[in-house]
């Protein structure tokens, strides 16, 4: 809130005070706070917060919403500033009359062909340098219930010489951006849940939960949704962080996980609920002997294990 509170503040100074060569100056100082704060704090801020979590435009469409969301934001963003230069123009005579000689069809052209030339030498210039990357994503997903997989390349932008070599496969691609499924049969039961729960039956029945989630080596994450069929969570009591939204309740791991993580929860639901647990792991080893080769882009490799359960307590 500072820094856009800077810009009105210095705006105001630069009304109130009459004199020309003070208020020029802070005209043009008003600005540099918000420019500062969007162009070397916000954009590097959102910049690594969409690669921590695997953020890419995967599709024309997304790519256009987040366009238009960043064009709608930047030009909210830029509203003081354009007013601002507009009341400097108006109100002072020198720039006012600087301007009004630039408008003369010379200094178009001259602008006109500085553009032009500038465009031509941003176009001999390569996509991507050492300094901007392109993002490749090789996913790899394994459902345990089904016994289905499911491996797929994704391009963020455009690809250059990016080569895919595997047992069975060895393409190039080079184009626009990519998102295709590779064929692949692969077996990832790296994830289970192993231990009890049981049940306490009353006016309200308590579900008590002692678990442990097992993974065959350290996961980069693991998320435990654990939801009731009919009704709602009524209470929970966990010595675990969680999130408890009606009749969802979301656990979740991430960082430098051990092999197992131990859930002791209890869980307070309307009798004759049913509990349907979806656990999910994902790591960095790729199930398959796959491996992507690009002198520009960056590759990311992930492994997604999934389980669902229904557990049903009007039995016991």
């Amino acid at each position: 809130a500072l820094y856009p509170a800077s810009v009105l503040f210095l705006f105001s100074l630069a009304i109130i005070i009459p004199n020309p060569l003070v208020k020029i100056p802070l005209i043009i100082l008003s600005p540099v706070l918000l420019f500062k704060l969007m162009f070397m704090e916000a954009f590097i801020f959102l910049a690594h917060g969409s690669a921590s979590i695997g953020l890419s435009l995967k599709s024309f469409w997304t790519s256009l919403l987040y366009s238009g969301v960043l064009v709608l934001l930047l030009v909210i963003w830029y509203l003081p500033v354009i007013y601002s230069f507009s009341f400097g123009i108006v109100n002072v005579k020198s720039v006012k009359l600087l301007f009004k000689t630039v408008r003369k069809p010379i200094y178009g052209l001259v602008l006109f062909t500085i553009a032009i030339g500038f465009g031509g030498y941003l176009y001999s210039l390569p996509a991507y340098n050492d300094m901007w990357r392109p993002q490749i994503h090789v996913d790899a997903h394994y459902d345990m219930n089904k016994k289905e997989s499911k491996l797929t390349i994704a391009g963020s932008e455009f690809l250059k010489n990016v080569q895919v070599i595997s047992d069975s496969i060895n393409k190039t691609y080079n184009g626009s951006v990519t998102n295709e499924e590779l064929q692949f049969d692969f077996d990832a039961g790296w994830l289970k849940i192993i231990g009890e729960e049981n049940i306490s039956k009353g006016e309200k029945h308590t579900i008590n939960i002692n678990w442990q989630l097992v993974s065959d080596f350290s996961p980069l994450n693991v998320t435990l949704d654990i939801k009731v069929d009919t009704a709602q969570i009524i209470d929970v009591r966990s010595n675990l962080s969680y999130v408890h939204i009606k009749d969802r309740l979301l656990f979740y791991w991430y960082g430098d996980l051990p092999e197992t993580l131990k859930v002791t929860t209890a869980i307070t639901v309307e009798p004759g609920a049913k509990l349907i647990q979806n656990l999910s792991g994902e790591y960095t080893k790729m199930p398959v002997n796959i491996k992507v080769i690009s002198d520009l882009a960056e590759v990311r490799y992930r492994t997604k294990v999934t389980i669902k359960d229904t557990l049903d307590f009007q039995t016991r």
